[in-house]
């Protein structure tokens, strides 16, 4: 009876140090997880201000050159030269639409390899949280930047190319323009404040 109960005693003892040693392993890789998703959130918010930066030169541009063609419209001096001459300067350089793609290889190893499992259960719900948004972000880029815009866009191209730039088309695009940029800025604005909220954890 003695013998038997050393044997139980050992084979429990065993299970014990694999499931510790298991443990061990897991919050390892937990740790590991955690270090590379939070490098890839700051590498993702560096993208995310340098995309908002872009995009207020942009904004600025925008609104000065529609200020612009609202003057010479009101004044009735908005003929094709004097609104090539207006939109030349900014168009199309400085009136770009910057996103953020979002990188998510450091969410999608620890999903797969399950180490996220063994994250604390804050930190997993709240990097779920900011990925789901990230993702659903850049679903709504593609929306928001729609083909009105890119086929105006590429009329106002045609237009300078032929002399033929109409004030009021040009005023209807940067109108269809700050409104784009000014959605996107809310989706990265919502962005930003997610990730800067898993930064104070």
């Amino acid at each position: 009876m003695r013998a038997y109960a050393m044997i139980v005693l050992s084979i429990l003892t065993a299970l014990a140090f694999e499931r510790a040693a298991v443990g061990l392993q897991d919050r390892a890789a937990a740790r590991d997880s955690k270090v590379r998703i939070e490098h890839e959130l700051q590498a993702n918010m560096a993208d995310l201000q340098v995309s908002v930066e872009k995009n207020k030169v942009g904004l600025a541009a925008a609104r000065k050159l529609l200020d612009s063609l609202r003057v010479a419209i009101l004044a009735g001096k908005a003929d094709a030269n004097a609104t090539a001459a207006i939109m030349r300067d900014a168009f199309p350089k400085d009136l770009s639409v910057n996103t953020v793609t979002w990188q998510r290889e450091a969410w999608d190893a620890a999903i797969a390899d399950q180490s996220a499992s063994h994250l604390a259960q804050a930190d997993l719900q709240h990097y779920a949280l900011i990925y789901s948004e990230a993702r659903d972000a850049v679903e709504s880029f593609k929306v928001v930047i729609n083909s009105q815009l890119v086929d105006g866009v590429t009329q106002l191209e045609l237009d300078s190319l032929l002399g033929t730039m109409d004030a009021h088309a040009c005023a209807l695009l940067l109108m269809r323009y700050i409104t784009t940029i000014q959605q996107i800025d809310g989706i990265e604005d919502g962005l930003a404040a997610e990730v800067s909220g898993a930064g104070r954890r």
